[in-house]
Protein backbone atom coordinates (compact mmCIF):
# COMPACT_ATOMS: atom_id res chain seq x y z
CA UNK A 1 0.00 0.00 0.00
CA UNK A 2 1.32 3.61 -0.39
CA UNK A 3 0.01 6.93 0.72
CA UNK A 4 -1.69 7.36 -2.27
CA UNK A 5 -4.26 4.91 -1.45
CA UNK A 6 -5.38 6.74 1.44
CA UNK A 7 -4.00 3.71 4.03
CA UNK A 8 -2.48 4.95 7.34
CA UNK A 9 0.45 2.82 8.56
CA UNK A 10 -0.48 1.82 12.09
CA UNK A 11 2.00 -0.77 13.14
CA UNK A 12 4.34 -3.48 11.89
CA UNK A 13 6.06 -6.07 13.81
CA UNK A 14 9.21 -7.68 12.20
CA UNK A 15 9.81 -11.21 12.65
CA UNK A 16 7.32 -12.77 14.81
CA UNK A 17 7.90 -16.66 16.15
CA UNK A 18 5.79 -18.85 18.16
CA UNK A 19 6.64 -16.56 21.38
CA UNK A 20 5.34 -13.34 20.42
CA UNK A 21 1.58 -15.05 19.07
CA UNK A 22 -0.18 -13.82 22.35
CA UNK A 23 1.01 -10.81 22.48
CA UNK A 24 0.67 -10.11 18.73
CA UNK A 25 -3.12 -11.44 19.42
CA UNK A 26 -3.50 -8.66 22.26
CA UNK A 27 -2.28 -6.02 19.62
CA UNK A 28 -4.74 -6.99 17.19
CA UNK A 29 -7.77 -7.46 19.04
CA UNK A 30 -7.19 -3.93 20.91
CA UNK A 31 -6.37 -2.14 17.50
CA UNK A 32 -9.37 -3.84 15.89
CA UNK A 33 -11.40 -2.54 18.76
CA UNK A 34 -9.49 1.08 18.87
CA UNK A 35 -10.23 1.21 15.26
CA UNK A 36 -14.04 0.55 15.97
CA UNK A 37 -14.69 -2.94 15.04
CA UNK A 38 -17.17 -4.37 17.30
CA UNK A 39 -15.85 -7.20 19.88
CA UNK A 40 -17.05 -9.71 17.86
CA UNK A 41 -15.21 -8.43 14.77
CA UNK A 42 -12.10 -7.59 16.48
CA UNK A 43 -11.77 -11.07 17.44
CA UNK A 44 -12.67 -12.93 13.89
CA UNK A 45 -9.58 -10.72 12.73
CA UNK A 46 -7.77 -11.67 15.72
CA UNK A 47 -8.16 -15.31 15.36
CA UNK A 48 -7.45 -15.29 11.37
CA UNK A 49 -4.27 -13.27 11.92
CA UNK A 50 -3.45 -16.13 14.26
CA UNK A 51 -4.26 -18.57 11.94
CA UNK A 52 -2.64 -17.18 8.96
CA UNK A 53 0.85 -16.05 11.24
CA UNK A 54 0.88 -19.53 12.89
CA UNK A 55 0.44 -21.16 8.86
CA UNK A 56 3.76 -19.07 7.93
CA UNK A 57 5.62 -20.08 10.72
CA UNK A 58 4.68 -23.88 10.45
CA UNK A 59 4.97 -24.05 7.01
CA UNK A 60 7.58 -21.46 5.31
CA UNK A 61 10.52 -19.97 7.64
CA UNK A 62 9.26 -20.20 11.25
CA UNK A 63 8.52 -16.69 11.51
CA UNK A 64 6.74 -13.60 9.52
CA UNK A 65 5.97 -9.99 9.54
CA UNK A 66 2.85 -8.29 10.25
CA UNK A 67 1.62 -4.73 9.31
CA UNK A 68 -1.50 -3.49 10.66
CA UNK A 69 -3.15 -0.59 8.78
CA UNK A 70 -6.44 1.62 8.55
CA UNK A 71 -7.84 2.63 5.02
CA UNK A 72 -9.37 5.92 6.10
CA UNK A 73 -10.43 6.39 2.05
CA UNK A 74 -11.99 2.43 2.06
CA UNK A 75 -13.04 2.65 5.88
CA UNK A 76 -11.29 -0.58 6.33
CA UNK A 77 -8.91 -2.20 8.60
CA UNK A 78 -6.01 -4.28 6.66
CA UNK A 79 -3.33 -6.55 7.78
CA UNK A 80 -0.97 -7.47 5.73
CA UNK A 81 1.28 -11.37 6.92
CA UNK A 82 4.48 -11.73 4.87
CA UNK A 83 6.84 -14.90 5.35
CA UNK A 84 9.54 -15.52 2.87
CA UNK A 85 8.66 -19.19 2.73
CA UNK A 86 8.73 -21.24 -0.73
CA UNK A 87 5.42 -20.00 -1.66
CA UNK A 88 1.90 -21.81 -0.49
CA UNK A 89 1.18 -25.12 -3.01
CA UNK A 90 -1.32 -24.76 -5.31
CA UNK A 91 -3.05 -27.68 -3.66
CA UNK A 92 -3.45 -25.47 -0.78
CA UNK A 93 -6.94 -23.78 -2.35
CA UNK A 94 -8.99 -21.99 1.06
CA UNK A 95 -12.29 -24.26 0.07
CA UNK A 96 -13.69 -26.40 2.36
CA UNK A 97 -11.80 -29.48 3.02
CA UNK A 98 -13.64 -32.57 2.77
CA UNK A 99 -15.20 -33.80 6.44
CA UNK A 100 -12.24 -36.77 6.96
CA UNK A 101 -9.49 -34.29 6.13
CA UNK A 102 -7.35 -33.60 9.52
CA UNK A 103 -6.32 -30.63 8.37
CA UNK A 104 -6.53 -27.94 5.91
CA UNK A 105 -9.32 -25.53 7.22
CA UNK A 106 -6.99 -22.78 8.43
CA UNK A 107 -7.57 -20.10 4.97
CA UNK A 108 -11.29 -21.51 4.65
CA UNK A 109 -11.73 -20.15 7.74
CA UNK A 110 -9.46 -17.11 7.14
CA UNK A 111 -12.37 -16.36 4.38
CA UNK A 112 -15.12 -17.27 6.19
CA UNK A 113 -14.19 -14.67 9.37
CA UNK A 114 -12.55 -11.63 7.10
CA UNK A 115 -14.42 -9.43 4.63
CA UNK A 116 -11.94 -10.14 2.00
CA UNK A 117 -8.49 -11.95 1.41
CA UNK A 118 -6.45 -11.65 -0.94
CA UNK A 119 -3.12 -14.03 -1.69
CA UNK A 120 0.20 -13.44 -3.32
CA UNK A 121 2.44 -16.14 -3.14
CA UNK A 122 5.61 -17.78 -5.19
CA UNK A 123 9.19 -19.03 -4.76
CA UNK A 124 9.86 -15.90 -2.81
CA UNK A 125 7.81 -15.50 -0.45
CA UNK A 126 3.77 -15.33 0.55
CA UNK A 127 1.42 -12.07 1.33
CA UNK A 128 -1.61 -12.54 2.72
CA UNK A 129 -4.08 -9.55 3.43
CA UNK A 130 -6.64 -9.39 5.81
CA UNK A 131 -9.64 -6.85 5.08
CA UNK A 132 -12.41 -5.85 7.61
CA UNK A 133 -15.28 -3.38 6.80
CA UNK A 134 -15.52 -0.41 9.83
CA UNK A 135 -18.56 0.57 10.97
Amino acid sequence: MNADSGALPVVTRRDVTVAELESLRRLVRGIGRDAGLSLQRAEELTLAVNEVVTNAIQHATGRADVSISRDDAAQTLVVDVVDDGDGIPASVTGERPEPVAIGGRGLYLVRLLCDRVHIDTGAEGTRVRLVMALG
